[in-house]
């Protein structure tokens, strides 16, 4: 994955939840969200919907 502005890669997508549960103060739970390991190895949930500033190249 990488950012759409600048298309510095940030990580790479492990899984898809289609029905994920986010907290309570989530506008919308549960949604579609994408598990995100991120370039330090940390790993992070993100709902589909949030990840717009965000884009996927190559396979």
């Amino acid at each position: 994955m990488y950012l759409r502005s600048t298309k510095t890669f940030i990580g790479t997508i492990e899984k898809v939840d289609e029905s994920h549960a986010f907290p309570p103060t989530f506008p919308r739970s549960p949604a579609k969200a994408v598990l995100i390991r991120r370039k330090d190895r940390s790993k992070s949930w993100v709902p589909v919907e949030g990840i717009t500033k965000l884009y996927v190249v190559g396979k």
